[in-house]
């Protein structure tokens, strides 16, 4: 048996895996009908997360045109201050929240509300750590207009994927999360909290 005949035997399910597998998908599509993201409330709800994907993106942009305004290059204010090296850290892993947000919304719209709320809640955690105001407002904001809509969906989620599943959809989240614990326990250890 060749290499790729072992992946294609490895690839293959049994007729009750591809049954559930199936149903899974018709029900993600019902629900994703469901959700109907062409309503006003739903247009909203994109425009508000675009607005915050916006504002943590440009976050970092905006920490580093203030820190040069004040006459010493960044790279002397990080070798002379360790508050400030915390701070950066802080401040350049936002972009990597927007990013996972537009994942999140994307899981939301096709109808897996419990990835998405998973998500949002576990990115609203590492903002709590990191002590970001703009990020935990955006996000709490975008918690309270999807969590109507998906609070059924996310026992569903959690029977569906079951723990290895769910620590797979949560990955992105929970790497944001590790990165917000080194910067609250520098920041705790700095006294900056």
């Amino acid at each position: 048996m060749t290499p790729a005949q072992k992946a294609a035997a490895r690839r293959e399910r049994t007729p009750e895996e591809i049954a559930a597998r199936e149903q899974a998908l018709a029900e993600r599509e019902a629900a994703a009908r469901a959700r109907n993201v062409d309503t006003p409330y739903e247009r909203r709800t994109r425009q508000i997360l675009t607005v915050v994907q916006v504002i943590l993106v440009a976050y970092p942009l905006v920490g580093m045109a203030l820190s040069s305004l004040s006459g010493t290059t960044i790279q002397a204010q990080l070798e002379s201050d360790p508050t400030f090296v915390v701070t950066y850290l802080s401040i350049f892993v936002q972009p990597l929240v927007a990013w996972l947000l537009r994942f999140v919304y994307r899981h939301y719209a096709e109808g897996d509300g419990g990835y998405a709320a998973g998500n949002i809640v576990c990115l609203l955690v590492a903002e709590l750590m990191m002590a970001n105001i703009l990020g935990i407002a955006g996000i709490v904001v975008i918690l309270w207009r999807t969590f109507g809509r998906i609070q059924g969906e996310v026992g569903e989620w959690l029977r569906r994927r079951r723990v290895g599943g769910v620590l797979f959809d949560l990955s992105g989240s929970i790497v944001v999360l590790a990165l917000a614990l080194l910067v609250a326990f520098a920041s705790w250890r700095l006294g900056m909290a």
